[in-house]
């Protein structure tokens, strides 16, 4: 009677699960529970799902915000920073006389304290601390490198000069400004007095283009960008 005891449980031993195949049937077990789980879920909140989310899962970054825009005007198109807003006819008195620009000046963020004034045909004898050549190309122009600060090379005619001096740069004349260290260009082909001429396909009108850069960080390339993109019709 004990041997057939024992033979039994032998065969009752021989019928355990191994505990890999334990294992593996619990995980089988929990990823099916979890699944399950998980779709129950959604088909109670369908409305979790945030798809707007996409392009940040993506490491993609869309703003909606564009750097610059085009102005349109009856002589002349050009692109400024999209921040930028047309000012209504300042006056600019030179020598005792009243010229009325273009302006376009920066309002926000780090914009704030720049402008450029467009002067057309009537041009001023402006006072500037720096000037960079343009070159007429047609409609268009040819855009130079701007000059150091005009104090850094041009002589002081008396001890304690303050009034603009009359000073040459690459072959541009313009009035130095002897008492300021700001940072404002003025842009010409010559001279101040003559601006650039450009050929549009209406008319040909002289132009003078004169930027101010007071903000806390100054940035000349929004200079360059605007000549470049200047177009005359």
């Amino acid at each position: 009677m004990g041997r057939k005891i024992y033979a039994a449980n032998e065969r009752i031993e021989g019928r355990k699960m191994r505990p890999e195949v334990l294992f593996s049937l619990l995980m089988v077990t929990m990823f099916f529970g979890g699944l399950a789980f998980v779709l129950f879920d959604l088909n109670r909140n369908p409305e979790q799902i945030d798809e707007s989310q996409n392009d940040a899962i993506l490491g993609e970054f869309v703003s909606d915000i564009e750097e610059f825009k085009t102005v349109e005007t009856d002589k002349y198109s050009m692109r400024i920073p999209a921040d930028w807003v047309k000012v209504n006819r300042p006056e600019i008195i030179v020598n005792g006389k009243r010229y009325y620009p273009d302006r376009y000046q920066g309002v926000t963020r780090e914009n704030v304290g720049r402008w450029v004034d467009v002067y057309t045909t009537d041009l001023p004898d402006l006072v500037a601390d720096k000037v960079v050549k343009v070159e007429a190309n047609g409609a268009f122009m040819r855009v130079g490198s701007i000059s150091p600060q005009c104090q850094s090379f041009t002589e002081l005619e008396v001890e304690g000069q303050k009034e603009p001096t009359i000073t040459e740069w690459d072959g541009l004349t313009f009035r130095c400004s002897m008492t300021l260290n700001s940072n404002n260009i003025v842009s010409v082909e010559t001279s101040t007095s003559e601006g650039v001429s450009l050929a549009g396909d209406k008319s040909q009108d002289d132009y003078l283009f004169f930027f101010s850069d007071r903000g806390s960080s100054q940035d000349n390339t929004i200079l360059q960008d605007i000549l470049n993109s200047f177009q005359a019709k």
